[in-house]
């Protein structure tokens, strides 16, 4: 009986690797590309019958077996619909906070927000916590939050900087009470850490 489970549970790994194995094929094959490349420039339209859109590249869409392949444009399909709404809906959350921000600066125009203990403060303590202001402009992650709008740009960017400068000083401190004998090795990791930072805020902020 033991052998009869192991041999099923055998035949269940080798179909699950198998699809696995299929499932990694399409995704990087020609078949998907020109499929993703036509719906997103209108090539394949919506109304279009997938043989239609099959006759159109049979070279490429006929390497898989049809039932096989009208399965993985009508997933893509729904992939590419999906992300069209999100995009949608982040549009017109970003119009909306965006409106809030801009009847907030007119209702106030001569008063300056308070940065310390305000909200974008705290969210930039976590997208920097994130490695975000690595991987984007100071510009471009001004963007990301309806918090971050409240702010001039120049204002954000120096508490940017500001909050980048701040960590290695934390972590020194820290290291100092911790172990009182070993500072030397700290401030060396320190301002390495601050050089390649400020290294990459300055290139990237070009």
């Amino acid at each position: 009986m033991s052998w009869v489970i192991n041999m099923s549970r055998t035949n269940r790994e080798i179909v699950q690797g198998m699809e696995e194995d299929q499932n990694e094929a399409w995704a990087l094959s020609k078949s998907k590309s020109i499929l993703r490349t036509g719906l997103l420039n209108g090539t394949i339209l919506p109304s279009m019958k997938p043989k239609e859109i099959f006759d159109m590249h049979p070279e490429e869409h006929s390497k898989w077996e049809y039932t096989n392949w009208t399965n993985n444009l009508r997933n893509l399909r729904h992939a590419i619909e999906k992300d069209n709404k999100r995009m949608h809906d982040d549009m017109l959350s970003y119009g909306h906070d965006l409106a809030i921000v801009n009847a907030l600066r007119a209702a106030n125009p001569n008063r300056k927000p308070r940065w310390r203990g305000s909200e974008a403060a705290k969210r930039l303590k976590e997208d920097v916590d994130k490695g975000k202001h690595l991987e984007m402009k100071p510009s471009t992650l001004h963007q990301t939050r309806p918090e971050y709008l409240v702010f001039d740009l120049d204002v954000f960017r120096k508490h940017i900087y500001q909050e980048v400068d701040s960590r290695p000083k934390r972590a020194y401190r820290f290291e100092k009470k911790k172990k009182p004998g070993n500072t030397q090795s700290s401030t060396k990791n320190a301002q390495t850490y601050k050089r390649t930072v400020f290294f990459h805020l300055a290139f990237f902020d070009r």
